[in-house]
């Protein structure tokens, strides 16, 4: 069971960020971040079929040609920190925007945001210097996208609003 089950879970790991693409992209298509054609819905669904589609093959094709220990690491790493981001921007929110509608509270959170986004931190740390520069690049391509297009596109940016309406 020990050699069967990190594998696994790596595996699981890898599929479980691509079905999140779905969310992503439906928050993007939202805020006006990508072309809107890229996050095109299904009808009935309403659930982005296109960028599920391409994500599946995109991951598929990689988690076939790099190595699964690789994959492990770069998911793990970009999980923990978004996982890190919501923590720390929870704790923001609350302090920055105490009256928005909250249909769900995160019960002790001025322990609970700090401990998870520590914890999330701690785990990182652990994960070994390649992937760290991995991770670094990815980022900062993501970020010269975003500066290059998203900026431009976004609705806060055409509005010039810097404040988040809910």
């Amino acid at each position: 069971m020990l050699m069967v089950g990190p594998p696994q879970g790596r595996r699981f790991s890898a599929r479980e960020s691509q079905t999140t693409t779905g969310a992503l992209a439906l928050c993007l298509k939202w805020g006006g971040g990508f072309p809107l054609g890229a996050f095109e819905g299904l009808p009935r669904f309403r659930t982005p079929y296109v960028t599920t589609i391409v994500t599946g093959v995109v991951v598929t094709i990689l988690s076939g040609l790099l190595p699964i220990g690789l994959v492990g690491e770069l998911v793990s790493v970009g999980t923990l920190f978004a996982f890190t981001l919501v923590c720390l921007g929870v704790l923001a929110l609350r302090f920055t925007q105490p009256q928005l509608p909250r249909p769900f509270k995160t019960p002790a959170v001025y322990v609970v945001a700090p401990a998870g986004a520590g914890t999330a931190l701690f785990l990182m740390f652990g994960l070994p210097l390649d992937t760290w520069i991995r991770f670094v690049t990815w980022l900062a391509l993501g970020l010269v996208v975003y500066a290059l297009y998203g900026s431009r596109h976004s609705r806060i940016g055409q509005t010039g609003s810097r404040r988040f309406r809910a």
